[in-house]
């Protein structure tokens, strides 16, 4: 696969390999075609106190509420978890969704721990442009591990063919009663 550099942003170099660019602030972003046929440019990006605090406003459909914690718990747990990964999800310019992940310290693999895109963006293809920039973001890291595990509730059918679509299994349950399902590199 090629890389190039094809623009400067923010005074940061920007490699293209395939359909995503990684620049060495971390902003990642996929311009692959949604469903629509529509070029999304969805990316992820550091949170900070620039976004916390409308990250912390995004909110999935009412009916899905039961399925994950809040941005705000998230972030606040994040506060005594330091090796979490968060990531604000943006279209273009907007910000859509809120993501977690890192190494979880009892089994040493990649866990994503929430994942969310506003109900507004919801239908639209950016979770699952979101997810895989979030798996590619993990397999180019020093620490990356040969898995990413995450867990669902069984009800939660959504969330079951989104990650099923960019190549997680499912596993079975944890015993916690979540639906558990793992990405392979290999």
């Amino acid at each position: 696969m090629r890389s190039d550099v094809v623009c400067i942003l923010k005074k940061q170099v920007v490699l293209s390999v395939g359909e995503y660019l990684f620049s060495r602030d971390f902003v990642i972003m996929d311009f692959s075609t949604t469903r629509g046929g529509i070029r999304s440019l969805i990316s992820l990006r550091s949170i900070d106190q620039s976004n916390w605090e409308a990250c912390i406003q995004l909110e999935p459909k009412q009916e899905q509420e039961g399925f994950i914690a809040s941005n705000l718990y998230s972030i606040a747990e994040s506060k005594f978890l330091p090796h979490m990964n968060l990531k604000a999800i943006y279209f273009e310019e907007i910000l859509i969704g809120f993501a977690m992940y890192g190494i979880d310290s009892d089994d040493g693999n990649y866990w994503v721990y929430r994942f969310m895109i506003d109900e507004q963006f919801q239908g639209r293809g950016h979770g699952k442009s979101a997810m895989k920039l979030i798996i590619e973001d993990i397999r180019s890291r020093d620490d990356r591990t040969d898995v990413i595990w995450l867990g669902y509730q069984l009800d939660n059918e959504q969330a079951r063919k989104l990650y099923a679509s960019v190549g997680f299994k499912e596993s079975g349950m944890a015993p916690w009663g979540e639906m558990l399902a793992k990405y392979s590199f290999h």
